[in-house]
């Protein structure tokens, strides 16, 4: 599928892309509705401009001016720079204007450099080219009528040829021009350049700096470029002769800033070389190869397959989450101790490995790495010590990972939809509803943690305890790819955090979790998810009120116009709702995140057409809740509501515990006095503050973002401050 997606972007910014039945008999396009110039996009060589001034008819400012920007844009063209002298460096000065057109807006030049020894036999180049030329193109209207039109009709040029070893030039600033010809054997406006840009001080006198620029020779002017005077899906490659290995990669340029990322980065790619430096183009070699590749080939539209990275398994080290929850008599540190020791032998491997294939600076590197690794499990056998050691924890632990495993069950129960028959609502689709103690009801491939998820939650059980805690103030980093299991490693953390607050006060309510987002479509996927796990949450609380109090453990979304600001506004859309006007849904909710009961807009329904959601009283106004349709789930019951807000005005007055926000809400602090209850402030009182801060997609707060959100993240951290006491910060 995915091969076939490229092939069809390279049909369509590149070409060819005949389409029947404008098609010639030898199987070439015609194109007649549109010039090939509008065509396509990408892959041609445009000819020369009026662009390059000549200098006699320039002013002298203008002169130096010219000179100026030449000698910045030669300097910025060295692909590698390197303190090194023993090795080679693609130094720039005699970098001639043909190397200039590959970079200009319509580049009338492309090609790439790369070292090389000079093979035996020479090499094999093979040119991929095409023109269009203007005909008149016949075709059957239908019986009676034929349609002439003027079309461009493509014509091929590819063409192979040898470049003999002695043709190529082994002295610096010297080159070699090749014209290359049509069908007839007459020569065309193009032309292959191959230069020689050895550095002088080059200590290997066989290997070569050479630059292959493949140019249009054709002039025009700067408007109304004729589409005869351009070449159309136009590539390249270099072979050398008999599969000869002869270019060479760069060197790896010595690390200039010494800082850390550079150096880490050098040590993990070190097996990846650089072997060319497109100009205009982007060159393409086996990737596999590490010392010598026998052929480059130029790509306008390049592509590189990311391997994906897969989360490790531990056969013999079972992570169950009933296992680790309050529902089972096994040991729950019998097996995170075995989490660990794994981690530590795999540590030792690593080490073992570093010093018998690595020296100098990547040892250095290596050996860093792994000092980094032994602190996590350092970290990690802390937090099994705490579990012994501490009651508190140890509950917060166990009921954690039950609601995790609540979680993942109701999470995944589709969408239950009312079944509805001439207007009427019957009943509602059967599905199998998951029993925690009956693992037989589950999905398959649920019930467990990735060693990742628990090492990184194992990591953070100190300082989740201890406020004073030196990890408190370490910002802690999950990273992994798309669908790795990052959110269910915060979303662990989370629960623990929840637990052990209420274990310290059962009274102390109020706002314990921020999470944010950069975007509101992901905030509202993850609230749907994040639902579950609070509606579990919840559950567990209810069941030992002695333990965790009265107050509901709820989830909010605090998101700029995706939800309802205030509670008029909320009621008026459910009002439309039951009316039958449907509009986009403000409630976001669309099944219940216990039961998996459909929620909101029923189209088909004659009557309660707006499903899970309820209006209730408060005060003198009303406001919109949630509470779930089926009379069979835990959460529908007047006294039981789903425990999800959504409407600011509601959020306000009664914070909840896990608040999910965008930063254009945090931003909204300024102007909305009444938003410092999230942060425990409630009339006089000072109550305690969010004492974990989640940062999802950390990478987009970069740049601009990050600069305005680090405005706020100044102020937040202030408010989430009591007693010199600062949050956790989780990214």
């Amino acid at each position: 599928m995915r091969d076939d997606i490229l092939k069809y972007i390279t049909r369509e910014l590149i070409g060819p892309d005949p389409v029947k039945p404008h098609i010639q008999q030898n199987g070439e396009e015609i194109l007649f509705n549109e010039p090939p110039r509008l065509r396509y996009g990408a892959g041609i060589l445009f000819p020369r401009t009026a662009t390059f001034v000549k200098v006699d008819s320039v002013t002298t400012d203008e002169k130096t001016v010219l000179e100026n920007a030449e000698e910045e844009k030669k300097n910025n063209d060295d692909p590698v720079q390197t303190e090194d002298n023993n090795t080679p460096v693609d130094m720039s000065e005699d970098f001639e204007e043909e190397i200039g057109l590959a970079n200009s807006y319509l580049p009338s030049a492309m090609g790439f450099s790369c070292f090389s020894k000079i093979p035996n036999e020479g090499l094999k180049i093979k040119v991929n080219a095409a023109i269009y030329e203007i005909k008149e193109y016949t075709y059957q209207k239908d019986e009676e009528h034929a349609v002439t039109r003027r079309a461009y009709y493509r014509i091929p040029l590819d063409q192979k040829f040898i470049l003999n070893a002695s043709e190529i030039p082994v002295q610096s600033g010297i080159s070699f021009d090749k014209l290359l010809v049509d069908k007839d054997g007459k020569e065309i406006n193009l032309k292959l350049n191959v230069r020689n840009r050895t550095h002088e001080e080059n200590s290997d006198k066989n290997i070569h700096l050479l630059t292959f620029t493949l140019i249009n020779l054709n002039t025009g002017g700067t408007e109304n470029i004729r589409n005869e005077d351009c070449f159309f899906q136009v590539s390249f490659s270099v072979r050398a002769m008999n599969d000869e290995k002869c270019f060479c990669p760069y060197k790896t340029p010595l690390s200039k800033t010494g800082k850390e990322d550079e150096k880490s980065n050098q040590l993990l790619f070190r097996k990846k070389k650089t072997f060319a430096v497109g100009h205009g183009c982007s060159p393409k070699w086996n990737d596999n190869e590490t010392e010598f590749v026998n052929s480059i080939t130029t790509e306008a539209i390049p592509t590189y397959e990311i391997k994906p990275i897969v989360p490790r398994e531990l056969e013999n080290v079972p992570l169950k989450m009933f296992d680790l929850s309050d529902l089972s008599r096994a040991d729950i540190v019998l097996n995170l101790v075995k989490l660990n020791s794994e981690y530590e032998t795999w540590i030792n491997t690593q080490e073992e490995i570093a010093k018998a294939e690595l020296q100098d600076e990547l040892l250095e590197t290596a050996l860093r790495h792994i000092e980094s690794c032994r602190s996590c499990l350092s970290r990690m056998q802390e937090g099994i010590k705490l579990l012994k050691s501490n009651e508190k924890v140890n509950r917060a632990f166990k009921l954690m990972n039950r609601a995790m495993l609540l979680q993942q069950l109701h999470y995944g129960i589709e969408t239950r939809n009312w079944i509805i028959e001439k207007g009427n609502i019957i009943g509602l689709k059967d599905a199998m509803i998951p029993d925690i103690n009956d693992s037989s009801t589950w999905k398959p491939g649920l019930g467990s943690w990735r060693p990742f998820q628990l090492a990184f939650i194992l990591m953070n059980l100190n300082s989740m305890l201890d406020a004073e805690h030196p990890e408190r103030e370490v910002v802690d980093l999950i990273w992994f790819p798309t669908g790795g299991g990052k959110t269910e490693a915060y979303l662990g953390l989370s629960a623990f955090t929840i637990f052990l607050k209420r274990l310290k006060d059962k009274n102390d309510s109020g706002t314990t979790v921020l999470m944010r987002y950069t975007l509101r479509l992901l905030t509202a996927q993850q609230f749907q998810r994040a639902a579950s796990l609070i509606c579990a949450s919840d559950k567990i609380r209810d069941e030992n009120k002695d333990e965790l109090g009265t107050a509901r453990i709820s989830i909010g979304l605090w998101v700029g116009e995706l939800t309802p600001n205030k509670r008029d506004n909320a009621r008026k859309a459910f009002q439309k709702m039951e009316q039958g006007i449907e509009e986009v849904n403000p409630f976001i909710v669309l099944k219940c995140p216990w039961c998996g009961a459909q929620m909101g807009y029923l189209k088909d329904a004659r009557t309660n057409k707006a499903k899970g959601y309820k209006r209730r009283k408060v005060g003198t106004k009303e406001t919109i809740i949630y509470q779930c349709d089926n009379p069979k789930c835990d959460f529908s019951k007047t006294e039981f509501t789903l425990p999800l807000v959504v409407i600011d005005e509601d959020i306000y007055d009664n914070p909840p515990t896990l608040l999910i926000g965008t930063v254009d809400k945090f931003a909204m602090l300024t102007w909305r006095p009444e938003a410092r209850t999230l942060f425990g402030f409630r009339g006089n009182e000072r109550l305690s503050p969010p004492e974990l801060i989640i940062q999802d997609e950390l990478h987009l707060i970069s740049g601009p973002l990050g600069s305005m959100v680090g405005l706020y993240e100044t102020m937040i951290e202030e408010l989430c401050t009591t007693n010199n006491v600062k949050p956790k910060i989780i990214g």
